[in-house]
């Protein structure tokens, strides 16, 4: 399933590629249980645009439709970029507030197993992140 964002030109190309690999993969292991969706507000140049994840005992969906879901959050691309890039720690992220989450965390917990890991030392906890 290829598909594209309406708004994509606000989407950087690592976010758009981690979106686009999620959805290609289709199942990955490390999800475990975790039945539900997520949708990523993601702000950008004055604009916002989503990013809904369909988890289903280690399926996965991803469409730039919105729509109620079980997790919502909301963030700059900048961390977003930074997250999928391994240069942000998500964990450290949301307690610094830079993520705004409602819902079920557990859902996110299981889908931060996705993200690439990274050198999370002193400066990227503490909010440091490249663009």
């Amino acid at each position: 399933l290829r598909w594209i964002c309406s708004s994509d030109s606000s989407t950087s190309e690592s976010s758009r590629a981690f979106f686009e690999r999620l959805n290609d993969q289709g199942f990955d292991p490390r999800l475990g249980r975790a039945r539900g969706t997520l949708r990523f507000e993601v702000r950008a140049d004055g604009q916002v645009e989503q990013w809904y994840v369909s988890l289903d005992r280690g399926a996965i969906q991803v469409s730039p439709d919105g729509g109620p879901a079980d997790c919502e959050l909301r963030l700059d691309r900048s961390i977003l970029d930074g997250i999928v890039d391994g240069t942000v720690n998500p964990t450290a992220a949301f307690l610094r507030g830079v993520i705004g989450a409602t819902g079920n965390f557990d859902l996110l917990l299981h889908l931060q197993r996705l993200f690439p890991a990274g050198p999370h030392g002193p400066a990227t906890a503490a909010g440091g992140h490249h663009e």
